[in-house]
């Protein structure tokens, strides 16, 4: 028999942490890095030289074979509590899915320590069985802004991360701020269940009071109330009467509420005047807003003949040093998109598909589907990015039609180069950020970063920066004359 390194002292824990050391074992095993023994033997020295510990014994290294080996290689890595070293000696060796789910496991192996088995599952069944929307926002008003890392995907990932990160709140550990958000979003009865969970455990460990008054402060953040979920929202529509101007209206909108938006204003200005409207209304909107709830994020709702316009250059004072995208995160909406109701539906089936599941959505890049784009669309319903393979404009035909059919078939975020083909190095940043970074649900924050980088730094990104276009189009946030007709 092998000494696996647990015994029956893990008392009711025991189960429920085998299951665990199982997904860790089927991940890697899955991988198939690790079929032969020289593949084991070479990641066991690794994890030794990485913890200066010899993790098994000269007799223990021999005594098994195959994936029993492996299973023997990680009871011995929990014991010795090091399997933080295993993942990061095979996290240049393994594809991205199979890293996420390594340090999914990794975060409930080590949130466990602080449950009943009996505690751990009733949350495991519910989290699981009920997603709960904006559980990136409940994550982020816990961590003070701080998205989720890129392998937590759903509430139950977060909530293991943050039992297993031991963060602390003036003494409340953060998980349960987070399910306390969590369970007003849930039934009534798995909300219940949730609460009476939280109100014994805060009761043994004396944090009652405190756990109130940390989730009191965390609801004031959420959705919101913070600076970095306000949007400005301002639409350009040329004028049906008058040729040569634009109708120019404005409104102030959050989170929250996506639904309810503030309209501000409406004027009509030549096109020489354009930028300057917009920096007037841009002007008031940070006089309007309280210092610490200006808007994140200035959202241009734009006809398909203007989406390629470079709205995020224009200046936000007459200093023209001072573009927009230097303070907010610039993107673009489409007007004929939300002037069709019946491109509505899909639209919307899509964008909850992405907040559903943030990491199991799909992305395409135009240029790999040359000749049946809208088919490759059409029939995976988890699709809600694409890369345009040209920009779309009236010179470049196939990136307004590609643009086209991302709009009609209801895909949320579409990214172009403004004035050419994507390059390698575009494709490759931007296949990099939605994998490996904070994923497609953040790309507003990334387009703000590569744009700022192409004014601070001299490197590869530069061109990409100051090109990327980026349409963000968010169904739930539409004013109140096309809300009206899209429900």
């Amino acid at each position: 028999m092998v000494n696996t390194g647990l015994s029956s002292a893990d008392g009711v824990r025991r189960d429920a942490r085998a299951r665990i050391l199982h997904g860790i074992v089927e991940t890697l095993d899955n991988s198939g890095r690790f079929a032969d023994a020289r593949g084991r033997f070479a990641l066991i020295n690794d994890i030794s030289r990485r913890r200066l510990i010899r993790l098994m014994e000269d007799g223990e290294r021999e005594s098994e074979e195959g994936r029993a080996h492996l299973e023997l290689i990680v009871r011995r890595c929990a014991f010795r509590d090091c399997l933080k070293d295993l993942l990061a000696v095979v996290g240049d060796q393994l594809s991205a899915d199979l890293i996420y789910r390594l340090r999914q496991l990794n975060d409930e192996w080590d949130g466990i320590d602080q449950f009943s088995d009996s505690d751990w599952w009733l949350i495991e069944e519910i989290l699981k069985r009920e997603p709960v929307g904006n559980c990136g926002e409940l994550f982020r008003a816990v961590q003070l802004h701080e998205p989720p890392p890129a392998h937590c995907g759903d509430a139950w990932q977060m909530f293991a991360n943050l039992a297993g990160s031991s963060g602390t709140d003036h003494g409340v550990p953060l998980f349960m701020i987070f399910l306390e958000l969590a369970a007003d979003l849930l039934s009534t009865e798995s909300g219940r269940r949730i609460k009476q969970l939280l109100r014994r455990l805060a009761s043994e460990w004396g944090v009652s009071g405190d756990l109130e008054r940390c989730v009191y402060r965390a609801a004031q953040r959420v959705g919101g109330r913070g600076d970095r979920n306000s949007a400005l929202l301002i639409l350009i529509d040329p004028h049906p009467i008058r040729p040569g101007t634009y109708t120019v209206k404005h409104w102030y909108g959050w989170s929250e509420q996506p639904g309810v938006l503030d309209k501000r204003g409406e004027q009509v200005v030549g096109w020489a005047g354009l930028e300057s409207a917009v920096r007037g209304i841009v002007q008031t909107a940070e006089v309007d807003w309280r210092a610490d709830d200006r808007p994140d994020r200035i959202e241009f709702i734009l006809p398909f003949d203007l989406l390629n316009l470079p709205v995020e250059r224009w200046r936000k004072e007459a200093d023209p040093d001072i573009p927009l995208f230097l303070r907010y995160a610039v993107v673009v909406r489409s007007l004929d998109r939300f002037r069709d109701p019946s491109w509505h539906p899909e639209w919307r089936a899509r964008w909850n598909a992405l907040w559903r599941s943030p990491r199991q959505a799909h992305y395409r890049f135009s240029e790999d589907h040359p000749y049946r784009l809208k088919e490759s669309i059409v029939f995976d319903s988890q699709v809600v990015a694409l890369v345009l393979s040209e920009p779309p404009t009236d010179q470049s035909r196939n990136g307004l039609h590609q643009l086209k059919v991302a709009i009609r078939n209801g895909v949320p975020i579409v990214i172009w180069h403004r004035d050419s083909s994507p390059g390698i190095t575009f494709r490759r940043v931007i296949e990099e950020e939605i994998r490996w970074g904070d994923g497609v649900s953040a790309m507003p924050e990334f387009a703000r970063r590569l744009r700022a980088s192409a004014v601070m730094a001299d490197d590869e990104r530069t061109e990409i920066g100051k090109d990327l276009v980026l349409l963000w189009d968010d169904p739930l946030c539409l004013p109140e004359e096309f809300g009206d007709r899209a429900s």
